[in-house]
Formats: structure tokens, C-alpha cells, sequence
């Protein structure tokens, strides 16, 4: 508490502010695979999980080594051109949550520091392969730079009614050490309530 307290006090919080009002200015409308008539949504999440296969898996990581890139701007850059070319809107704005822990302390605490950024990016068809990464990430970056600001805030920034997001987008990446000599195997599975925003 003390911390985000510094935090609000504070000329990072400052410039923050700015980078996520900027941000905002820039977002179309949300980013959705179909259009909604009404304000009646269901609080029924539609989740869908993709399992990959080996050889899909490795070439991606191996691509992603390569390249000096997360796995997650791969899926995002394939995303947001997907939406790009069947929507016809170029700025996307999708939900992405990051876990939010900015320093050595904070990662040494246990609690929930999850927080959610409104990506906006817009697509250039024209770019490059290899260019689209590149400017990506350069963006993703950015985005990570000013991830302490808080959601709340950011949703008193924007100047309109809607919400800035119908698509979140999650990645996270998670390695299991199996020891041959333990007679204990683990293996990971996602629980989802089916509710969500």
C-alpha cells in the first residue's frame, strides 16, 4: 500500500498517465469477432483453447529463438492481422493481461498483481514479415514500460461510453521439470469458471 501510494505521488505515475491517454486517443472502437446490437451480453465466457501440436510447437519456438522474440507476439501479430483483414478496422485494441510485478521485491511477494493493458497496435499490411515483429515488439515494450498503471485509471481516461476491449488475449508460458529419480509426475491443466466479463 505504501508502495502504491509512492507510486501515485510519484512522476512515473505522471508519465503513465500520458503514455496511456495517448494510447487511448489512438483506440478504435473494440475489437470484436462479431458485431453486437444491444447492451444485453452474456456473462457466459466463450473460451477457446487450442492444443498445438509437437511439430507446430517446436517450429514456433525455434522461430521465436531465431528471431529474439516471446511467443506471444507471434500470436498476437497473427491475431491482430486475422481481425485486420475480416473486419476491415486496422487499429485493434485487445485485452492483455501481464503480471504486473515491476521489480526484484515484487516478484519475491506472493499476492495477485495481475493487471490488464487495452493493447491498441494498428496493423500495417504493408510491412515487412520480419518489420512487423520488430515494430511490435518495439510497441509491446513500450506498453510493459507503463504496466503499473491501474485499469480503473485508465478507464476514466478515455472519453467514451463503450468499453475498450471485447478480446482478451492471454499468454502464458509454463515449464514442468519432470525428475527421473522422483516417483511423483505433474502435469498442468487450466480451471476456467466459464463466467467472465
Amino acid at each position: 500500500l505504501e508502495a502504491e501510494k509512492d507510486y501515485f505521488a510519484s512522476e512515473e505515475y505522471q508519465l503513465d498517465k500520458e503514455f496511456w491517454h495517448m494510447q487511448l486517443e489512438k483506440a478504435g472502437p473494440p475489437t470484436s469477432l462479431k458485431t453486437f446490437k444491444g447492451n444485453n451480453l452474456s456473462p457466459v465466457g466463450r473460451r477457446k483453447t487450442f492444443q498445438l501440436s509437437q511439430t507446430l510447437n517446436h517450429a514456433i519456438y525455434s522461430f521465436c529463438m531465431e528471431n529474439r522474440i516471446a511467443p506471444f507476439s507471434v500470436f498476437y501479430i497473427a491475431l491482430a492481422t486475422y481481425l485486420a483483414r475480416i473486419t476491415g478496422e486496422k487499429t485493434l485494441t485487445v485485452g492483455v493481461p501481464v503480471f504486473n510485478r515491476v521489480n526484484f521485491a515484487f516478484k519475491q511477494t506472493s499476492g495477485m498483481f495481475v493487471s490488464t493493458l487495452p493493447l491498441v497496435y494498428t496493423v500495417d499490411e504493408d510491412l515487412p514479415f520480419d518489420d512487423s515483429f520488430k515494430r511490435f515488439g518495439e510497441h509491446w515494450l513500450d506498453s510493459l514500460r507503463h504496466q503499473r498503471f491501474p485499469f480503473g485509471e485508465m478507464l476514466k481516461l478515455q472519453n467514451r461510453s463503450e468499453e475498450l476491449f471485447h478480446l482478451v488475449l492471454s499468454y502464458q508460458d509454463g515449464t514442468m521439470l519432470q525428475s527421473g529419480e522422483s516417483s511423483v509426475h505433474f502435469s498442468g491443466n487450466w480451471h476456467y469458471s466459464g463466467y467472465q466479463k
